[in-house]
């Protein structure tokens, strides 16, 4: 029958033994005094043993207590280190990122960070609502696209984004020369779930009118075309050769490095969106996996912004 080991009255000890001294034995296990003292005595009980001399300024271990302390000492170093290992492993952290940006940018990135930290295990929640900080079932962290105004968090800015049409080379061969020339083309609009503003659908990316007012173009009336909830959609379907979509730096990368997006009109026609991509924290301090999360985040920022090319009319981020 196997006997349980008094682990209490072991830690007990060991830290007494470290300092010859049970109120510093306390201070260091955060209890009393009297708890250490009583722990030891239980040991000492449990085994038959004096361990500690009682003295009048302190305690000194006896033969004995040296000796249970030498053999213990390892092994009970060897039991902390396999529980920090064990809640390491047991680190799952939660982070919401808006479906499409989760999809093409976050998603091909995270194999980085998990063969750097393979400890944590990222739990990633796409989705285009705003997804609760820093409660049970919510994230720890959070990627969002707005203006940053949101009032449950910490913020800080990421990336802002150009935006501009983009279509399968198949439907537009030959660059076109004026925006005005895109009205001859299916404009494909891309907008959140239930997102109006103002009498009308407030898009991902600003809406087409919004695109050509920048451009100084005039509309004779709405405009028409097939509408996706998701921003992935209205880009694959342009990659398919359905129509044009606005896409970004950010969000269209990957289809345009492929080939299978191209841009119908030069640079000078992009506009910068005035939304961004932003780092949202729960207000308070941050865990280590979450803050060793974010200055991966950070470097893969700094990493594509170098990549991209840098602006400075964009205030220092893409």
């Amino acid at each position: 029958m196997t006997t349980a080991l008094p682990l209490n009255a072991l830690r007990a000890f060991a830290a007494a033994a470290r300092h010859q001294h049970f109120a510093k034995a306390a201070d260091e296990l955060h209890v009393t005094a009297g708890a250490i003292s009583r722990q030891i005595r239980l040991l000492e009980e449990e085994l038959g043993q004096i361990l500690f001399e009682r003295l009048p300024q302190g305690v000194r271990l006896t033969v004995q207590g040296r000796a249970l302390a030498t053999e213990i000492a390892p092994h009970l170093d060897g039991l902390t280190r396999a529980v920090a290992r064990a809640r390491l492993k047991s680190s799952v952290l939660t982070v919401s990122a808006p479906p499409t940006f989760g999809q093409e940018w976050l998603l091909p990135r995270l194999e980085d960070f998990q063969r750097q930290h393979p400890d944590i295990e990222v739990f990633l929640d796409a989705s285009s609502a705003i997804v609760p900080l820093g409660t049970e079932g919510g994230a720890q962290a959070a990627i969002r696209y707005g203006r940053g105004d949101w009032q449950d968090g910490e913020t800080r800015l990421l990336l802002r984004e150009w935006i501009f049409p983009v279509c399968s080379p198949t439907l537009i061969p030959a660059p076109l020369a004026e925006p005005a020339a895109l009205l001859d083309y299916p404009l494909l609009h891309a907008e959140w779930p239930g997102g109006w503003r103002a009498g009308r659908p407030s898009s991902r990316f600003n809406a087409w009118q919004d695109w050509f007012a920048s451009q100084e173009v005039s509309l004779a009336e709405n405009l028409r075309g097939p509408r996706y909830s998701l921003s992935g959609m209205a880009l694959q379907q342009a990659a398919a050769g359905k129509g044009v979509a606005l896409g970004g730096c950010v969000l269209a990368q990957r289809l345009l490095a492929s080939g299978a997006l191209v841009r119908p009109l030069p640079d000078q026609f992009n506009q910068l969106s005035p939304q961004a991509y932003f780092l949202v924290l729960p207000k308070g301090p941050v865990e280590a996996p979450v803050q060793r999360w974010i200055a991966w985040l950070l470097e893969q920022i700094r990493t594509f912004r170098e990549t991209q090319g840098h602006r400075q009319e964009t205030g220092g981020a893409w």
